[in-house]
């Protein structure tokens, strides 16, 4: 069995047999913009999501007859318009004026002061996710919840046995830098997202597959997404975090550092 590669499908097929299908996929890029994630061939039907996991969750928008082991070629750039072209030469610029603002007259540099060393011991890994042990029963086309594992229930399962089942993910998170692509889990770095979606699970899970999304306490802390950029004049720093209370959140800013509770 090989897995079709066309972006969006992911399903298991035998070459050796007649043609399968239908294959359901993407025949568009993925676009990652400001914390949000699509597919540039239907973020109008698809509208975009924050999470990771919910964008591979998207359902295809073209249906081929059959799936395919061949890779997907990646569609061609749009030809920038008359507006973009000014666009990008009004903001040469308007850069090439602040170089200039900068070389004229450069701003006072303030020393850096070395942050002082946390003395709290790291925190203890989060225990691994798992389903309930009432969850005995799983219908056919279920899909397993780990990042890269991918694994789908080919028939309903009446009586569950964990012991069998080996799921093998990624337990960190994905990492996309400067077009290269990877897990915090794992040191392997692609530079297309057909292959990244390809980077073999590094880990194996202790209680097997994942078919119920978990339920996070009330007081569970998680870690945000934080971007952050410079202008001649101050630093504009953006938390991505979802259910914020805004009149319990605190931001205190000292000489050398920003610390927040949101």
């Amino acid at each position: 069995m090989v897995v079709c590669k066309r972006r969006g499908c992911g399903a298991l097929f035998d070459t050796t047999q007649p043609s399968q299908g239908p294959c359901t996929y993407h025949p568009g890029a993925p676009v990652f913009h400001e914390g949000l994630k699509s597919w540039s061939c239907c973020n109008d039907t698809n509208k975009p999501v924050l999470e990771f996991e919910q964008f591979l969750q998207l359902p295809g928008c073209a249906t081929a007859d059959a799936h395919t082991d061949e890779a997907q070629p990646m569609p061609a750039p749009k030809a920038a318009t008359n507006t973009e072209k000014v666009k990008s030469s009004e903001t040469e610029h308007i850069t090439k004026s602040l170089d200039a603002v900068q070389l004229a007259k450069p701003a006072a540099v303030t020393p850096m002061v070395a942050p002082p060393k946390p003395t709290n011991a790291p925190m203890p890994p989060a225990p691994e996710p798992c389903d309930p042990d009432t969850l005995v029963k799983v219908s056919a086309g279920t899909t397993c919840r780990r990042t890269g594992c991918g694994y789908v229930v080919p028939e309903d399962i009446h009586e569950r046995d964990r012991t069998k089942e080996t799921c093998k993910f990624h337990k960190g998170t994905p990492i996309f830098h400067e077009g290269s692509k990877g897990y915090t889990c794992c040191k392997r770095r692609v530079l297309h997202f057909d292959d990244f979606l390809q980077i073999e699970p590094c880990s194996t899970a202790e209680h097997g597959h994942l078919f119920a999304a978990p339920k996070p306490a009330d007081d569970t802390q998680v870690d945000c997404r934080i971007d952050h950029y410079e202008t001649p004049s101050d630093v504009r720093v953006t938390v991505y975090a979802k259910g914020v209370e805004a009149d319990k959140s605190v931001i205190e800013i000292r000489d050398n550092e920003v610390r927040m509770h949101v």
